[in-house]
C-alpha cells in the first residue's frame, strides 16, 4: 500500500515540476490548482518529515 502512495506521488511531484518548468520557458502564467497543488504537496513533505524527524528524536531518547 505504502508504495503505490510513494509511487503516486512521485508521479504527481514529477507532472508539478515539468509543468512549471514548461510553463516558465513558455512565459504563460501558472494555473491556479498547479499552483496549489505545488504548495500542497510541499506543505506534505514538510510536515512528513517533521514528524518522522520527531518520532526519530523521541527513539533516540528513549
Amino acid at each position: 500500500m505504502a508504495e503505490g502512495v510513494v509511487l503516486f506521488y512521485g508521479f504527481l511531484v514529477s507532472f508539478v515540476i515539468a509543468s512549471t518548468k514548461s510553463n516558465r520557458k513558455a512565459l504563460r502564467p501558472h494555473p491556479t490548482v498547479l499552483l496549489c497543488v505545488g504548495w500542497l504537496l510541499m506543505s506534505l513533505s514538510f510536515s512528513t518529515s517533521a514528524m518522522l524527524a520527531g518520532r526519530a528524536l523521541i527513539l533516540s531518547l528513549s
